[in-house]
C-alpha cells in the first residue's frame, strides 16, 4: 500500500468517516463520499505542508547574512516540503 493511501486511510479513521478491520485489513468508508473525503485530505494535507514550509522559509529570513549554511539548510528544508506538496 503506497503512503499516500496509507495516510489517507489514517485520516479516514482518525476523523470517523471511515472504520479499520484490524481483522481483515481493510478500511471501510462511504463509498459515495469518497471523492469529498479524497478532496478534503488533499486540501488539509496541503495547507499543512505549506504551513511547515512557511516556518522553514521564515527561519531561513532569520538567518540570512549572519549562518549561510543554516540559510540554505532552511531553504532547502522549505522547497522539500513543497515537492511533498507536488507528490500529493
Amino acid at each position: 500500500m503506497s503512503k499516500q493511501r496509507e495516510g489517507f486511510e489514517a485520516w479516514l479513521v482518525g476523523s470517523k468517516r471511515g472504520y479499520r478491520d484490524e481483522k481483515h485489513g481493510v478500511c471501510s468508508y462511504d463509498p459515495g463520499a469518497l471523492h469529498r473525503y479524497w478532496e478534503a485530505w488533499q486540501a488539509s494535507r496541503a495547507a499543512a505542508l505549506e504551513e511547515a514550509a512557511g516556518i522553514c522559509d521564515e527561519r531561513s529570513m532569520f538567518f540570512s547574512g549572519s549562518d549561510d549554511a543554516a540559510m540554505f539548510n532552511a531553504e532547502a528544508c522549505a522547497d522539500a516540503i513543497r515537492a511533498l506538496k507536488e507528490q500529493s
